[in-house]
């Protein structure tokens, strides 16, 4: 299997998980997901597909090569997702970015768990 990187764009779907409607395509595929990241909800520039805003996702993943151009064209007929990108990543940038991903997760958190105790500064 190979490592690769999708970025894509969702519209917003309220609860749901980030990752979820490639989760679910990816299960199909016998694929394995790495690490998901997402930056959230932001406003486009420019209409993308009617849409105004989507919520932004990073997932590392790996799959057959002989598979991708098939699990791209799935992609560009999920309805869920406005746009993506994948690239191919080579295994030591992958363990790379997905350490990066888990110490930004665990920084979050321990931000949100200590700004109760920070005191303003007058």
């Amino acid at each position: 299997m190979n490592n690769y990187e999708i970025t894509f764009i969702t519209r917003e779907l309220g609860n749901s998980p980030a990752g979820e409607p490639f989760k679910d395509l990816l299960d199909s595929y016998s694929g394995n997901i790495l690490s998901i990241s997402s930056i959230g909800e932001r406003q486009f520039v420019y209409p993308i597909k009617k849409e105004t805003r989507g919520v932004y996702t990073t997932v590392l993943f790996e799959v057959e090569p002989n598979k991708l151009s098939d699990l791209n064209r799935k992609l560009s007929l999920t309805e869920e997702i406005l746009r993506f990108l994948i690239t191919a990543k080579k295994a030591s940038a992958m363990t790379a970015l997905a350490e990066a991903a888990e110490k930004a997760s665990k920084v979050e958190i321990e931000a949100d768990f200590l700004s109760p105790l920070k005191k303003p500064r007058p």
